[in-house]
């Protein structure tokens, strides 16, 4: 069994707990759709067999440490990853690479230092490009509001919404052209809301 497969059921394995109910949105779900985007991206890109593992792997585990933490969750799940990848002997240079991708999702992490941070950027933050956007968005809010994470007004919100699609820019050529003109859409579609609130 591959690396990667051991690293899925694993995570699946996680995610299968009650615990996750009370996460409409950084769940199973997401973590499948950032995995998918990844391999994507990586297989557009044309990177190596080897960066598509340890985009997939860094995919795999990076929102699993909300199991531990709501607001250190990327903390949590890099200590996650390395304990699973160090049980399985994994190279421990590919486990800080892993460790390194995991800590670029960080919402106040701007400046990704290579490829496949720019790959998993565009991967996690896939929704501002996806026609579904605004109703992902409702489940995030739902589930801040359960975590006691933010409380927005329907106006906060929506301004909220349209500040994030504005300053978040896709990364890779791949994801420019194809989610690029989607995100515009998103972006006018939120604003048009705004407004209305």
């Amino acid at each position: 069994m591959s690396i990667i497969t051991q690293v899925e059921v694993y995570v699946r394995s996680k995610y299968a707990s009650e615990f996750w109910r009370d996460f409409p949105y950084h769940n199973l779900d997401h973590t499948v759709s950032v995995v998918d985007l990844c391999i994507e991206i990586s297989n557009a890109l044309k990177l190596s067999s080897k960066s598509c593992e340890l985009l997939t792997i860094a995919a795999w585990f990076h929102d699993l440490g909300y199991s531990l933490s709501y607001t250190q969750h990327e903390s949590a799940s890099k200590i996650l990853a390395s304990e699973f990848l160090t049980k399985y002997a994994y190279d421990e240079t590919n486990i800080q690479i892993i460790l390194e991708l995991i800590e670029s999702t960080r919402v106040d992490y701007t400046d990704q230092k290579n490829i496949l941070e720019e790959v998993l950027f565009d991967a996690d933050r896939g929704s501002i490009g996806q026609d579904n956007f605004h109703k992902l968005g409702n489940k995030l809010r739902r589930e801040w509001i359960i975590h006691d994470f933010a409380l927005f007004s329907d106006h906060g919100w929506n301004a909220l919404q349209v500040n994030y699609i504005e300053n978040t820019k896709f990364k890779t050529s791949y994801s420019k052209e194809k989610f690029e003109a989607q995100r515009l859409i998103n972006l006018n579609q939120a604003k048009k809301i705004c407004l209305q609130h």
